[in-house]
């Protein structure tokens, strides 16, 4: 048995006393270490994050700037030019005659009046009982008659001119013209000529004068080719004086022109208008 003074220790407190590899050691009693009050960590409970509940941003609610209207272009304000006025002796249309060659029973002769401002003619030609017009001859300008020749004697044919500048026809056609190689055949003569009762007429606008005209033919036995009317009628200035199919004139403008009784060949004569 031993006996050991501790020393000075606290009165109240509990002490150990050890010994280990030949020493005496004096510690404090420690207290058993309590369990932790604190409660482990929750999972986090808050929910996931909410969407926003802001909206997006509306679609702006104005309209488009609408494209500026153009105002129209104003109609220009210089006056179209006036029509020519007719000059007194001037002969705007476009007349042919057909007759048989004298010379040669086999062709005949082709000749119409010559267009002011053309480069030339065209010329088409078929038998008259022929739905379509075949072109026979393009000449030019300086050309207003022709031959033609190597046809079928007693057969009638027809024909018309049409008049071109540059690249383009310019005026009316032509009225057709029939006519008889030869002359005649058995039934039917060409026209050998017109007559009106007056070369001269004047009236006052809206006046008006009933042309007296007559044909005779070749021959006296045979009957005129009836292709078209024994006598058409035609104005060279519509704006001065009209005419009818029957042959009555009617004062359009002031002006003068001429009208034309022709035959189914080109045989025609004319009446002078002068309106006031």
């Amino acid at each position: 048995k031993y006996r050991i003074k501790l020393g000075t220790l606290t009165a109240g407190k509990n002490y150990d006393i050890v010994f280990t590899e030949n020493w005496l050691v004096i510690r404090d009693r420690a207290k058993p270490t309590e369990k932790p009050t604190v409660k482990p960590t929750e999972k986090p409970t808050e929910k996931p994050t909410v969407k926003p509940t802001t909206e997006p941003t509306a679609k702006p609610t104005a309209k488009p700037t609408a494209k500026p209207t153009p105002k129209p272009t104003p109609k220009p304000t210089v006056k179209p030019t006036a029509k020519p006025t007719a000059r007194p002796e001037s002969d705007f249309t476009l007349l042919a005659m057909m007759e048989a060659d004298p010379d040669d029973d086999t062709a005949l002769v082709l000749s119409w009046t010559k267009v002011e401002g053309a480069s030339g003619y065209d010329v088409f030609f078929a038998r008259s009982d022929d739905y379509e017009f075949d072109l026979y001859m393009e000449v030019g300008s300086a050309t207003t008659r022709i031959r033609i020749p190597n046809l079928n004697k007693g057969t009638t044919y027809k024909a018309c001119i049409k008049a071109w500048k540059g690249e383009r026809f310019i005026g009316d056609t032509s009225p057709y013209v029939h006519a008889i190689a030869g002359g005649y055949n058995s039934r039917y003569c060409n026209t050998k000529s017109v007559k009106v009762d007056r070369s001269k007429v004047t009236l006052t606008v809206g006046g008006t004068y009933q042309i007296d005209a007559s044909v005779s033919g070749v021959r006296r036995d045979r009957m005129l080719v009836d292709r078209e009317n024994d006598v058409r009628y035609y104005s060279s200035n519509i704006h001065v004086a009209t005419v009818s199919e029957t042959g009555e004139i009617r004062a359009t403008g002031t002006g003068s022109c001429r009208i034309y009784a022709m035959a189914n060949n080109g045989a025609k004569a004319s009446v002078k208008v002068t309106v006031k």
